[in-house]
């Protein structure tokens, strides 16, 4: 086996028991990882499916936003600060991705985030070894301290961070540039 897979197994697996792990301490309910507050739920008097986790005497974190604006899409009746949108693709790819079933947004949430850690590792492997560099470096990028809150706080980071790497690739790599010459 080719190394870069090796570590994209290694990056992929890892992952996968770092969020069996977190997921284990909640009973492996999905929803722990979007920190859902009360005061979130009574400020937007929101109708939530069974199970869900709601965290007292808390104020949230960001997990929350996406998870309601993707539960919401059909509907529109939030107001959600405007400046959130900027990372609307987030909750519109768990939305679509969760055929717009809103017990399944929980998991996909966290398979969005899980995905694109590790093909954003996949990305730069194959950037790393274009470079002749070594490959090892690729582990720097996939266990970041970002990549281990923003997964098990429902956050857009790693989306944002695969996008971006597979922009430096098609940047380099001129793909998305015409041949003019």
């Amino acid at each position: 086996m080719d190394k870069k897979y090796k570590i994209v197994f290694v990056v992929a697996a890892f992952y996968l028991l770092y969020i069996s792990i977190f997921l284990a301490r909640f009973d492996f309910n999905p929803t722990a990882s979007i920190e859902l507050s009360d005061s979130y739920v009574q400020r937007y008097n929101l109708t939530l499916p069974r199970g869900v986790l709601i965290e007292t005497n808390s104020d949230g974190y960001d997990g929350q936003i996406y998870y309601t604006m993707a539960a919401d899409l059909s509907n529109r009746h939030l107001k959600i600060d405007a400046y959130r949108y900027q990372r609307i693709l987030y909750p519109v790819l768990a939305f679509l991705l969760s055929f717009g079933i809103i017990e399944l947004l929980p998991f996909t949430l966290l398979l969005i985030s899980y995905f694109s850690v590790v093909m954003s590792t996949y990305i730069l492997l194959i950037i790393l070894e274009k470079r002749n560099l070594n490959l090892n470096l690729a582990f720097l990028w996939a266990f970041n301290i970002g990549f281990f809150v923003s997964i098990i706080r429902d956050l857009a980071d790693p989306l944002m961070f695969l996008f971006l790497i597979g922009a430096f690739y098609f940047f380099e790599n001129k793909k998305l540039t015409p041949h003019i010459l």
